[in-house]
């Protein structure tokens, strides 16, 4: 079988704690309410209400963090952070100022949640360019021979 490498350049978002800050001094939510859940529920979610109010519940506050990137990024491309940003479940709702249109909420929303994420819960990121090498089976490989009678 053979077996195919390939290399990409990938984004990734480290996430290391704040030690001392000063307030953020761009767009905040007007409202935000983090209550961990500690009863074992079996269900949860997200929505987004038209107003740009996000409420997600019974999730991981890592599922989060792709909101505050101002790039594209899926999960593997967090790197470090606490154990807990994952593990444990979160109610969470963030709400942003009145008034702002849908373009400025699209534009304004990951800045506020790198403050909320910042003064909340002591986290920051960086976007850094690394270099991946995932490994794949081509498949061609697992159907070579196939068509030879």
């Amino acid at each position: 079988m053979k077996i195919a490498t390939h290399v990409a350049l990938g984004m990734v978002v480290l996430l290391t704690p704040v030690v001392a800050q000063s307030p953020p001094d761009g767009p905040t939510f007007d409202v935000v309410s983090i209550k961990r859940v500690d009863e074992l529920r079996q269900n949860g979610g997200m929505r987004i209400l038209p107003d740009g109010t996000v409420m997600m519940m019974n999730g991981p506050l890592g599922s989060l963090v792709n909101a505050a990137s101002p790039v594209p990024i899926t999960p593997r491309d967090i790197i470090g952070g606490p154990d807990w940003l994952w593990r444990e479940r979160y109610d969470v709702t963030v709400k942003p100022p009145a008034g702002l249109t849908r373009a400025q909420l699209t534009e304004t929303m990951p800045m506020m949640w790198r403050a909320m994420f910042a003064d909340r819960m002591k986290l920051v990121a960086h976007i850094e360019q690394r270099e991946r090498t995932p490994m794949r089976s081509s498949l061609h490989a697992m159907t070579d021979g196939l068509d030879q009678k």
